[in-house]
């Protein structure tokens, strides 16, 4: 039900990995459901329950590395939990976070994914995830296991974009929210918190 791509291309700007210049090199084209523009959202109960790990905190890095013997650029992204919500990490525990794409300043090159959860350092999340091993949509994750400078342990989000929740505080009335992105909407923080937990606790239980 998604259309995913795969480019390597040169960026005019690295300030903005989206602005292209107009050498574009399409190294990949997949197609899911061709008819399908976009993504169709997953409902929270689906996300929640195919996800190994769903974590809160701080993305304290984010940086992209070549890999598979310099033929693609990842990005991996850290986040310091602050709650464990579901799984086995916790409080204290820093997860890798690994998504296909990213940016080189240096050679001024870099591959975009569509779809894919971006983190900027800093900003506090809740994320889904899973582990990032074998083949996920046509994204490769199998030479994960052979990277030597690479934690043991590597998740990616699960849901794509819609796995990465960000936590903001709302200037006009002071209140934290997060931002659902399978519904298009923020929602208040301690609501959707509640509600998670109880989703859980009922899946539990089955």
């Amino acid at each position: 039900m998604t259309r995913s791509f795969v480019v390597y291309l040169n960026l005019s700007k690295p300030s903005n990995i989206f602005e292209m210049k107009p050498l574009l090199i399409v190294i990949f084209l997949w197609l899911n459901v061709v008819a399908s523009a976009q993504m169709l959202p997953i409902r929270d109960h689906e996300l929640i329950k195919s996800s190994e790990n769903i974590v809160r905190g701080p993305v304290i890095s984010s940086k992209p590395k070549w890999v598979n013997n310099g033929k693609l650029i990842y990005t991996f992204t850290q986040i310091k939990v602050t709650e464990s919500l579901s799984g086995n990490y916790r409080k204290g525990d820093v997860v890798t976070i690994v998504a296909p794409g990213g940016y080189d300043p240096v050679k001024d090159l870099g591959m975009k994914v569509s779809h894919q959860a971006l983190f900027d350092e800093g900003e506090e999340v809740v994320v889904f995830l899973v582990k990032a091993e074998g083949e996920m949509d046509a994204i490769d994750y199998r030479f994960l296991k052979n990277e030597p400078a690479l934690p043991k342990k590597i998740m990616r989000v699960n849901g794509y974009f819609q796995g990465k929740r960000k936590i903001f505080k709302d200037p006009l009335t002071d209140r934290m929210m997060i931002f659902k992105p399978n519904e298009d909407r923020s929602v208040e923080f301690n609501t959707h918190q509640l509600e998670l937990r109880q989703e859980l606790k009922h899946l539990h239980q089955k």
